[in-house]
C-alpha cells in the first residue's frame, strides 16, 4: 500500500531528480545520454504521482536526445514545466509535515 511516508519519499526524490536533470540550466544539453537516462527517470516518478504533464515531457526528452533538432525547445518545455512540478512537490511536502504534527 502507498501510504503518506511513501508519497513524501517519492516527492522528495522527484525533487531531487529535477535539480540533477536540470541543475545546469542549457549546459545539460552537452551530454544527450546522460540527459536521455534523466528524462527517462522523470519519466517514471512523475507518472506515478501524478505529474502528468512532466511524465509526458520527460519522454518526449529522453527521444529528443536521440537526435531531435528540436531537443532544446523540448528542454526548456520540460525545465519550465519541471519547476512547477517542484514547487507543487514542496507545497505537498509541507502540508504532510504540517498535518503529521
Amino acid at each position: 500500500m502507498m501510504g503518506p511516508d511513501w508519497v513524501d519519499r517519492g516527492l522528495r526524490e522527484l525533487q531531487k531528480q529535477i535539480e540533477e536533470t536540470f541543475r545546469g540550466g542549457s549546459a545539460a544539453l552537452a551530454d544527450s545520454r546522460k540527459l536521455a537516462r534523466h528524462g527517462h527517470r522523470l519519466v517514471s516518478q512523475a507518472g506515478l504521482l501524478g505529474f502528468k504533464e512532466l511524465s509526458d515531457l520527460g519522454s518526449r526528452l529522453e527521444e529528443a536526445c536521440k537526435g531531435d533538432p528540436e531537443l532544446k525547445v523540448i528542454f526548456k518545455k520540460a525545465a519550465a514545466e519541471a519547476r512547477v512540478a517542484h514547487l507543487k512537490a514542496g507545497e505537498l511536502l509541507g502540508r504532510s509535515d504540517h498535518t503529521r504534527k
